[in-house]
């Protein structure tokens, strides 16, 4: 939720089994060939839902358009290395509320060389950990065995 670039994931404060949430994209109507729910019933016919090259190109056209007051800028297509999503509109995108500092990367790309180290630095901590735990059993069955054999030693009486 804080690494998120556009604030999308959010928290379910009210829930008692609270979990973060965000659009699924109506990943079940989408496999039966559908729109996802807000495309299919916004009332202002605003929202487009098709392949990404589909949708570029005529945000593309829309801006292109001969008297079109769109912002010349598809926000989304280059954003954090480019987004699902897809906006154009004939407002400046920080007046509606729009981060522009986002960065055109990856935001994966930040932590790609840290990820790759995590199976080696597992590795290396499971070794340590183990050869400290050998030597410390070690180290508590000789001092068991000392105990033993001093207490064989004691001659009775």
């Amino acid at each position: 939720m804080l690494a998120c670039p556009f604030s999308i994931p959010k928290f379910e404060w009210d829930n008692p089994l609270p979990m973060l949430t965000k659009c699924s994209m109506c990943g079940d109507r989408i496999a039966h060939g559908d729109a996802p729910a807000c495309v299919s019933v916004c009332p202002t016919d605003v929202m487009t839902f098709g392949r990404y090259e589909d949708v570029l190109e005529e945000a593309r056209k829309r801006i292109a358009a001969p008297g079109s007051r769109y912002v010349q800028h598809i926000y989304g297509q280059e954003e954090a290395g480019g987004t699902l999503w897809l906006y154009i509109s004939d407002k400046p995108f920080e007046e509606l509320g729009f981060r522009m500092n986002v960065p055109k990367h990856s935001i994966p790309s930040n932590t790609k060389g840290f990820m790759h180290a995590t199976p080696r630095v597992g590795i290396v901590w499971f070794a340590i950990l183990s050869v400290l735990y050998w030597f410390t059993k070690r180290r508590a069955d000789v001092k068991k065995k000392k105990e033993e054999s001093k207490t064989d030693a004691v001659p009775e009486t």
